[in-house]
């Protein structure tokens, strides 16, 4: 039987070879780079990061739950048709089945890249949700509104100093929000951002709140 690299292109038995190299380099979705400084380091605080990377966790544990099942599916469907080609005497019927055993192998292989990338990503959010937990501790209810409640102010300076830097002025967008804060924060807030601008531009380009990983560790649930 055909493989699939040379039932696709026709390509030579090393040419293959060297494709299948590119695909294992191919690295999909992000890499730790772009997951640790501009998914969760954007995020502001510990709290704002731990809160989006409970978001990555929770998306991909999902993701990695229905790629298993979808794989399960594919394999099976890939046995039926294996099974039904041994059973064809008409050599066309025979074809068209091996059209569908090559579709189903391509399928898996492409689930098993998808898997694997996903696989990668949830470790390392999950490294980061473990050092932020232990960073933060438990959340009780009112532990967690004080700590959203600094996450917004935090994200209200960054606006702050972003538009102090790149236009010299506070933007209408940061006026309004500044105007939903409660007073007891709002009112040291337009001191800051009216007469300490300085100030909010050096804390804005010097501050770094990312918790720095150890190598994640492989979990047992995903062997």
């Amino acid at each position: 039987m055909t493989s699939l690299n040379e039932w696709a292109i026709a390509i030579k038995k090393e040419e293959s070879e060297t494709l299948d190299e590119f695909f294992n380099d191919h690295q999909m979705f992000h890499s730790n780079f772009q997951i640790d400084h501009f998914i969760i380091g954007q995020s502001g605080t510990e709290y704002g990061q731990y809160k989006q990377v409970l978001r990555e966790v929770v998306k991909r544990w999902r993701g990695l739950k229905q790629q298993v099942l979808l794989r399960h599916e594919t394999e099976l469907k890939l046995r039926k048709w294996e099974q039904r080609l041994g059973e064809m005497p008409d050599a066309l019927k025979a074809e068209k089945a091996n059209l569908k055993i090559m579709k189903f192998k391509m399928a898996l292989e492409e689930t098993d890249r998808v898997l694997e990338g996903t696989r990668r990503e949830f470790l390392r959010f999950l490294a980061h949700a473990k050092a932020l937990k232990a960073k933060i501790g438990e959340l009780t209810p009112e532990k967690r509104d004080q700590l959203d409640a600094d996450m917004w102010e935090h994200n209200l300076k960054a606006m702050a100093a972003l538009d102090l830097v790149t236009s010299g002025r506070l933007s209408e967008a940061t006026v309004r929000m500044l105007r939903y804060f409660p007073s007891e924060r709002r009112l040291p807030l337009i001191e800051l951002l009216t007469t300490r601008q300085a100030d909010l531009i050096d804390w804005y380009e010097t501050h770094d709140t990312l918790t720095q990983l150890e190598a994640p560790e492989p979990l047992a649930a995903l062997e």
